[in-house]
């Protein structure tokens, strides 16, 4: 990004700011909710709005606790690999609180997850359907990500990972 200095306001850890060495315009990219511009009327830049649709996959992983760094290694590497190719996020979660509440069910039930075994979230974010598309068809073609599936497929079990795509509706 030529031309671009990137910086984090500090009020918010979601969006990071990209402003323009030419002082007319500033855009934000919002990490949940697309790419916008906006007209900060404190420092009277010139700008437009624009949302992207915002397109995610979903991974759910079980992985046997003695894997998890083998695992967490891999999912750094293929993160790389994806946001090479344009992929806004590609991000990793470890649980904080898997405890039942607000009358839900714990996740840990609803997955029936194993007593050795740990649950990590992988969500990759695009702008769109197609942004996906385009992004996943290079992803798929790259020699090291078949490599590092197939170093995953002998630390889990695979026909285990749920996985899904969803677009933003709300």
């Amino acid at each position: 990004m030529r031309g671009l200095e990137k910086r984090r306001w500090s009020s918010s850890l979601l969006e990071d700011v990209l402003i323009h060495k030419e002082p007319q315009k500033i855009a934000v990219v919002d990490h949940i909710h697309g790419a916008r511009e906006r007209r900060p009327s404190f420092l009277g830049f010139l700008v437009s709005v624009k949302r992207y649709d915002m397109f995610t996959s979903i991974y759910i992983y079980r992985v046997p606790r003695e894997n998890v760094d083998a695992f967490l290694r891999i999912q750094r590497e293929a993160a790389a690999i994806y946001e090479s190719y344009g992929a806004l996020a590609d991000e990793t979660y470890a649980p904080v609180d898997l405890k039942a509440k607000y009358g839900c069910v714990p996740i840990f039930e609803a997955l029936d997850l194993g007593e050795d075994e740990e649950i990590f979230i992988g969500i990759s974010r695009f702008r769109d359907r197609a942004h996906h598309d385009q992004v996943m068809s290079q992803v798929d073609s790259d020699e090291r990500i078949s490599d590092l599936y197939n170093e995953v497929t002998k630390l889990l079990d695979i026909n285990r990972v749920v996985r899904g795509e969803f677009e933003r509706v709300v």
